[in-house]
């Protein structure tokens, strides 16, 4: 799946869950994190081969890349809130590969290196990539009123 498509589901799920525009930015956030280990396709491709979907893909990571969110917006949203946003996402990022791609993952690393992939819903994932992103975009016009405030609001604070 695109990064894109897992930023969707990470903001969907998030929007769906809590009804909080912000929250759902989080959710966001961590759907797209598993898939920085992809950046190297842009400086060596054999080596993102070698590398995506193995280091930033398994479970452990969810949970710790969380820890320093709550620090920052502990403030704004329940600790809980921003805990169940982000690793829902993170973990839905890692499930939609389970079943959308070949590529094994491994997912209980570092207590094993045992790696799995159940591609079932691989001849189904451009609809589905439609379908995610239809309704990401939906939400999102849906919501360009509360963008716009968003937009203005940084405009008059960072003049």
């Amino acid at each position: 799946m695109y990064t894109l498509t897992h930023a969707a589901i990470g903001f969907i799920l998030c929007y769906l869950l809590f009804k909080d525009k912000r929250l759902a930015l989080i959710g966001l956030l961590f759907g797209a994190i598993p898939d920085l280990d992809g950046l190297f396709i842009f400086f060596n491709y054999s080596m993102h081969l070698q590398i995506h979907r193995t280091l930033l893909h398994p479970f452990i990571w969810g949970p710790i890349f969380v820890i320093p969110v709550v620090l920052l917006f502990k403030r704004y949203f329940k600790i809980s809130h921003i805990i169940v946003a982000g690793v829902l996402s993170y973990s839905m990022h890692i499930i939609c590969d389970l079943f959308f791609t070949k590529s094994p993952i491994p997912i209980l690393w570092p207590i094993s290196n045992f790696s799995i992939a159940i591609p079932i819903f691989k001849p189904m994932i451009m609809i589905t990539e439609f379908l995610v992103i239809a309704i990401f975009i939906t939400l999102i016009i849906h919501n360009f009123e509360y963008y716009a405030k968003l937009t203005r609001f940084y405009k008059k604070v960072y003049k």
